[in-house]
């Protein structure tokens, strides 16, 4: 209850810091950030991935990767919003990301919801069609989080073989 409680109040704080932003509003983009994680970690509540095929570092509400944790975070550091996150967590990114260092980064909410809300003001730049619908931009998004940009444009493009010719872990997945 604890974990849902605190990551519902994490969704409204990162929604209000990225609505306007994403064009849309604070209420759409907690729809999309609340309907991902609701499909990555029951809303907070499955923080580590375990018992699939490949084994994986995933974690946190939005089960980020170490290394993607690590790359996204270093990517967004001109986002004050996330170097001040960053700071606050007490991690220096400089010299790389332990993987103590990315399940610090994974684990915080705000920081996760931040990336995140990051990619789908890229989404939406890219895709601006989504802009009305909550359900079709979290699946967009998610897609795109999960399976990564080449991966979901193949899905888009031709479904699961096209999926299934790009990458057969992805389709497994």
């Amino acid at each position: 209850t604890q974990a849902r409680t605190d990551l519902a109040r994490d969704i409204a704080t990162v929604s209000d810091m990225y609505a306007k932003e994403a064009g849309i509003s604070p209420r759409d983009l907690a729809k999309v950030l609340g309907g991902i994680a609701v499909i990555e970690s029951r809303f907070g509540v499955l923080r580590r991935v375990t018992g699939t095929a490949y084994e994986s570092s995933a974690g946190g509400a939005l089960h980020y990767l170490n290394r993607t944790i690590a790359g996204e975070t270093t990517q967004a550091m001109s986002d004050p919003r996330v170097a001040s996150r960053v700071n606050a967590l007490g991690v220096n990114i400089a010299n790389g990301v332990s993987a103590e260092e990315a399940w610090t980064l994974k684990e915080d909410n705000v920081l996760a919801l931040s990336l995140l809300s990051r990619r789908i003001v890229r989404t939406l730049r890219e895709h601006p069609e989504l802009k009305d619908n909550p359900v079709m931009l979290a699946t967009r998004v998610y897609q795109a989080h999960n399976l990564g940009d080449a991966g979901a444009n193949a899905l888009a493009r031709g479904g699961r073989f096209a999926l299934e010719a790009l990458d057969h872990k992805a389709a497994a997945n």
